[in-house]
């Protein structure tokens, strides 16, 4: 072989090496990520987003179907999966997010599981079992499609990245999460209009050694088209419960929020509730990258090289 063709021959990995990452993405949750740094309005980010410490709380609320559509926006792959016709399941969550690749926040969310998109027009005998389309989601394929409704942030770079860099829908909140010993209050304030609060029980939790990562899909809009961010979060110490005493959700009684909410909820007792007292996730970029976006990046690219340039 010819020694051109063998140039920068030993700077490739051996096959012991490449076995060795493998392994090491097999054991740690983030190993053999190509991140990317960026620095924005003097804050600093990376890409993939590492969230290496964060407690979650979710609770699962049964809505009107024809209700939440009013409040969505318009779209063919924009279907709610249902329990059964005319009622659906919608999420309220709130995280505390100690340590992340963008520093510490809080944010307090909805949000709601959709048909998967490629199997929209798809018709099977399974699809007349109450909520199949979540079993096979949740259960099944370990993946989930979700539509992001509303997020409540108190990050201001959590908010430029999210929310103008690629439509979630982000906006300005105080988010409190509180810790009274055998409950976590966590609540959403509008300058001085309360949106909506929980207070979960501190349930009795499990401690996994090596648990299954969960995958996800999140939906958003910008542009006015469907925008795609890949997920994946471990939940190392988490609970489970369906009494409804253990998560009361109070909503605000004038904030337009908590006003939608009320509209779609049937009611607020929760069908369960789920805490993660210790969890961790991997946030990607987009699937679709808009213009703009992208002239941003080049831009922030050329200066961070100038600067390492001297």
């Amino acid at each position: 072989m010819s020694t051109e063709k063998r140039k920068n021959f030993f700077e490739m990995p051996t096959f012991a090496e490449m076995k060795a990452l493998e392994e090491s993405c097999r054991k740690d949750f983030f190993a053999g990520l190509n991140q990317q740094e960026i620095e924005y309005e003097g804050y600093s980010a990376k890409s993939p987003t590492r969230y290496t410490d964060q407690s979650i709380i979710v609770g699962a609320f049964l809505a009107k179907t024809r209700a939440l559509k009013r409040h969505i926006p318009e779209h063919p792959e924009l279907r709610p999966a249902q329990i059964v016709p005319g009622i659906c399941p919608i999420t309220i969550m709130a995280s505390e997010n100690r340590a992340t690749d963008i520093g510490p926040y809080n944010a307090l969310g909805t949000g709601f599981i959709i048909k998967e998109p490629g199997n929209i027009g798809h018709i099977s005998l399974l699809d007349l079992i109450p909520g199949f389309e979540l079993i096979r989601q949740v259960l099944l394929k370990r993946k989930r499609h979700d539509f992001v409704w509303r997020i409540a942030d108190d990050s201001y770079i959590s908010y430029k990245l999210g929310y103008e860099f690629f439509g979630m829908p982000k906006f300005r909140c105080d988010v409190y999460w509180d810790d009274g010993g055998d409950h976590i209050l966590c609540s959403a304030v509008d300058g001085d209009e309360p949106i909506l609060s929980l207070r979960a029980k501190k349930i009795r939790t499990r401690t996994m050694e090596n648990p299954k990562p969960q995958y996800s899909r999140a939906y958003f809009f910008r542009d006015r088209i469907p925008m795609t961010e890949e997920v994946i979060s471990q939940a190392k110490t988490a609970g489970f419960s369906v009494k409804t005493g253990d998560l009361e959700l109070e909503l605000g009684k004038r904030h337009p929020m908590a006003e939608e909410l009320r509209d779609v909820l049937i009611s607020t007792r929760p069908l369960f509730y789920l805490y993660l007292a210790e969890s961790r996730s991997i946030i990607y970029e987009p699937g679709r990258w808009a213009q703009d976006v992208l002239n941003e990046i080049i831009d922030l690219n050329i200066a961070r090289r100038e600067k390492e340039k001297g």
